[in-house]
C-alpha cells in the first residue's frame, strides 16, 4: 500500500472514531427514536411483486456503474409472483438435466 492509501485509511478510521464518540452522548431513548425513524423493519421493494428483505436502506446507483470495466453483474437470481412451500423456486438448468439422468 502506498503512502496516500495508508493516510485515507487513518482519516477514515479517525471519521468512524469520532462517529461512535458523537454517538456515545446521545441518550439510548433518542438513539432509539432515531434508528426507529429509518424503517429498518419495512421490505426493501426490488420491483413488482417482489418485496425484498427488511432491515436495510435503499441507494439508487447510477447508470454509469454497469459500464465500468470492473463492474460484476449481480448474482442474486428474483423470480416474481407467488410463492409457495411446495414450489419455492424454479429448478435451475443443472437440477433439470440431473432429474432428466435419473
Amino acid at each position: 500500500a502506498n503512502v496516500a492509501e495508508l493516510g485515507a485509511c487513518l482519516v477514515q478510521q479517525r471519521i468512524a472514531y469520532t462517529c461512535c464518540e458523537m454517538e456515545s452522548l446521545v441518550t439510548s431513548r433518542h438513539r432509539q427514536r432515531e434508528y426507529e425513524s429509518w424503517g429498518f423493519d419495512q421490505h426493501l421493494d426490488f420491483g413488482p411483486q417482489d418485496d425484498g428483505p427488511s432491515g436495510g436502506i435503499a441507494a439508487y446507483e447510477p447508470a454509469s456503474v454497469r459500464s465500468d470495466p470492473k463492474y460484476k453483474p449481480d448474482r442474486i437470481m428474483r423470480f416474481t409472483g407467488e410463492s409457495s412451500s411446495k414450489d419455492p423456486w424454479p429448478p435451475e438448468a443443472n437440477e433439470i438435466t440431473e432429474m432428466e439422468e435419473d
